[in-house]
């Protein structure tokens, strides 16, 4: 039996410094069979120059004109790819050598399903992880239900989580039913992307021997998902938008998901309130068009959450705007 093909798809822009490990870490995969293409989205530092001085016949690179984002640079390495099976990681993380041979060899025997493992989060610049298993995490398991997996990671009971874009393996066919990259969303794109993947999916299954490594950076300093500038909301929110509309197109959707989404809405157009009230007012419009909520948004400082149901949060809000916007005297 012929060995399937993976395609491990790296979009690059500036980060030189980690992307030689992060080659070095894909290369060292055991027992399965690879292309690899990194898309240079326009990379002003030695990034690109690295990738073609790097030795490796299953190695490719495509330069884009100009800086085009990320899900673009995804899309041109999906639409070059050749393999049956997909991996998306970012320049500056990072793989066990067993990782894709884990999960291959379960996707090989279960048709229609998507798998993803466990990520270990290390700061830039430490050693990585080197532990013997994998931790315990409420979000990490099968499921028979990729609908109710998604809500959980969406925070419908309380707190939600996240999956890394490198923990998925995925069936290529699973995302010619979802469709490519939204390239209007920067914030939360990979989010957005796996909410459809996941759809189409009849089962998730998770190995937790499958690793991957997650590489922080001090807040701010190399993305935008943590910024509640207006272009990250607004990103957030038609994120929130179309995984709305990939649920209601479901043909089994859980009864409760529109109320997933309605704290999801209540959550962001509290972040905008009362700096940018077009994004805070969109949120607020759609809460009702879907049913409403009883979810508050968390305003973080003690105090105001005890106040919150005396007095109101978007009154605490605009106090906590106006103080800190107050110029201070020296």
């Amino acid at each position: 039996m012929t060995q399937p093909l993976i395609s491990v798809i790296i979009p690059l822009f500036n980060k030189g410094p980690w992307i030689q490990e992060t080659l070095n870490s894909v290369f060292a995969s055991e027992e399965v069979k690879l292309e690899v293409w990194v898309i240079d989205d326009g990379s002003t530092d030695t990034g690109p120059e690295l990738v073609r001085n790097y030795i490796n016949p299953n190695l490719k690179l495509i330069s884009t004109t100009g800086r085009t984002g990320a899900s673009a640079a995804r899309n041109l390495g999906l639409q070059n790819s050749t393999g049956e099976f997909i991996l998306f990681l970012d320049a500056d993380d990072l793989i066990h050598p067993k990782k894709l041979q884990y999960q291959l060899n379960t996707l090989l025997t279960q048709p229609n399903v998507i798998s993803f493992g466990y990520t270990w989060y290390f700061q830039n610049g430490d050693p990585l992880p080197n532990p013997t298993q994998a931790l315990p995490d409420p979000f990490y398991h099968n499921s028979e239900s990729p609908p109710e997996f998604l809500l959980a990671l969406y925070g419908i009971s309380g707190v939600g989580s996240m999956i890394p874009v490198h923990a998925w393996l995925t069936p290529k066919n699973l995302i010619d039913k979802a469709g490519l990259w939204d390239t209007r969303i920067t914030v939360d794109d990979d989010g957005e992307f796996f909410c459809r993947v996941v759809l189409n999916a009849s089962k998730i299954i998770y190995i937790p021997e499958a690793w991957g490594y997650y590489r922080k950076f001090p807040p701010g300093s190399h993305n935008l998902s943590g910024q509640n500038h207006y272009k990250g909301l607004q990103s957030h929110v038609l994120a929130i938008d179309q995984k709305l509309n990939a649920f209601s197109k479901h043909p089994n959707p859980p009864i409760n998901y529109q109320k997933a989404f309605a704290k999801l809405y209540m959550d962001y157009g509290g972040l905008a309130w009362p700096q940018f009230p077009d994004i805070s007012s969109y949120c607020f419009a759609q809460i009702k068009k879907i049913g409403g909520t009883t979810h508050l948004p968390f305003l973080g400082n003690p105090i105001l959450e005890k106040l919150k149901p005396i007095v109101g949060w978007k009154f605490l809000k605009l106090l906590s705007y106006i103080w800190y916007h107050i110029p201070k005297r020296k």
